[in-house]
Order: C-alpha cells, then structure tokens, then sequence
C-alpha cells in the first residue's frame, strides 16, 4: 500500500487507460466455450469514483474490460505497474 504523498511524486509512471500493458494469452471459458484473452498482470488502477484499485486489463479485439480479484468490473482511468 502507497501513500496519498507516494502516489503524487509517481505521476509520471501513470498510463491512460487506453494504453495497453503487456499481456499473456489466456483461454477463459465463455458461453461459446473456451476463448482467448489477452491478460495483464495485476495493475495499480485509478478508478473513476477516485479510488485506487488492483485490477487486470482482459481484451480481444471485440472487448476490453477491468476486472479486480472478486470478478467484479471497474471503470479504470489511469493504470500503472505495480512498483517492486
């Protein structure tokens, strides 16, 4: 967990949402059964309620959706990699 200050002096390693992190393939299974998805990593994310989050990006070339560890969607704004 980073502080509200961390946070602030880090501005330059934020993304747009529509950037793109790198990714790996993963086979998800759907209602027409298994199909492939590109998958970030786990992502810092602004969210647009102004929170902050950890969520991965899942996109094919029809979707593109922010999914935190619950299952549950988010509306990202802004993502960064997770600081080692």
């Amino acid at each position: 967990m980073l502080h509200t200050e961390c946070f602030e002096r880090m501005q330059h390693v934020w993304h747009t949402e529509a950037d793109t992190p790198m990714t790996h393939i993963e086979y998800i299974e759907t209602d027409e059964g298994k199909e492939p998805y590109n998958v970030s990593e786990d992502l810092i994310c602004k969210t647009a309620r102004g929170g902050h989050v950890l969520a991965k990006l899942h996109f094919t070339d029809n979707e593109r959706a922010w999914i935190m560890h619950d299952g549950c969607l988010v509306d990202v704004i802004k993502w960064m990699y997770i600081p080692e």
